[in-house]
């Protein structure tokens, strides 16, 4: 695996990804509030915060069983457990 930038938690460099990243090392995850938000195929969930059906998934981490959403309106973000 290539070299990613420096994980503020673990000192490493082994933080991959775009608008969200996630370390390889210690699990660290992390996201830029202001990057947009690529919504995909079909309307979002219900957001919260603005009542509009534009909350999107902007990362599922697998191994720790969630998912990080984000209104593509608002930017109000949450993290789900994933469905099993």
């Amino acid at each position: 695996m290539p070299r990613g930038r420096k994980c503020p938690f673990c000192d490493k460099l082994t933080l991959h990804g775009d608008a969200s990243m996630e370390c390889s090392n210690c699990g660290f995850i992390g996201w830029q509030l202001i990057a947009p938000v690529n919504p995909g195929p079909g309307k979002g969930y219900k957001c919260a915060n603005c009542g509009k059906h534009t909350l999107h998934s902007l990362q599922e981490v697998a191994d720790k069983d969630v998912e990080i959403l984000r209104c593509s309106v608002c930017l109000y973000a949450g993290v789900r457990p994933i469905p099993a």
